[in-house]
């Protein structure tokens, strides 16, 4: 079983990493997550609300920002 503490802190790295990423690494950053971008969803409804609404902050912040471009 996945420790809840662990899936909130890879989703406040994801933050982390979509914020300082160069951009000679944006595409690649991207590519990867738009290859996983299903289970990426699927934790919007994760069963630990800590986990699902700090992974919403996440997607809405990068979604705001210039991130996709």
């Amino acid at each position: 079983m996945e420790d809840d503490a662990l899936r909130l802190l890879a989703f406040v790295l994801f933050g982390i990493l979509a914020c300082l990423t160069k951009r000679k690494w944006k595409a690649y950053f991207a590519d990867q997550v738009r290859q996983s971008w299903v289970t990426l969803l699927l934790h919007l409804q994760d069963p630990n609300p800590r986990v699902s609404v700090t992974w919403n902050a996440e997607l809405r912040f990068t979604s705001g920002s210039r991130f996709w471009d």
